[in-house]
């Protein structure tokens, strides 16, 4: 039987694990401290559209990490990243089933695409190695 070769040609690194489980940490922390009574009563306003911030920038940032470990151009990073910002507004806009119009929640989200871009762009300059097979 033949070494089966890995669908990958980078691994991250000592850096690039931090500066992404750094970037998971952060968007589950904001998912937990959106809850607390002092948050709800004097921050309410601001923590009310993270949702779109969290959900947007996890997608984002799970697809944009097998992306660079694939080796695919960073410019794929950044289609993604329009089309995200384009479907969030598109969603917020148009879309009126199961979900109330608010373009704040629409910024909210591109705030998470441009930070997660930004990470990325650290990750896959930091971040990897290179796979020898």
């Amino acid at each position: 039987m033949g070494e089966k070769k890995s669908p990958f040609k980078f691994i991250a690194s000592v850096k690039g694990i931090i500066v992404f489980m750094g970037f998971l940490l952060f968007n589950i922390l904001l998912l937990s401290v959106k809850k607390t009574p002092f948050v709800q009563q004097y921050f309410q306003e601001v923590f009310t559209h993270t949702s779109n911030f969290i959900i947007t920038s996890i997608l984002m940032g799970t697809v944009s990490f097998i992306w660079i470990l694939q080796g695919a151009p960073f410019k794929l990073v950044i289609w993604l990243g329009l089309v995200a910002i384009l479907m969030n507004f598109a969603v917020e806009i148009f879309v009126t089933v199961l979900n109330t119009p608010d373009i704040i929640d629409a910024v909210y989200g591109t705030a998470g695409v441009v930070v997660t871009v930004l990470l990325m762009l650290v990750f896959n300059r930091l971040g990897l190695k290179e796979v020898v097979n």
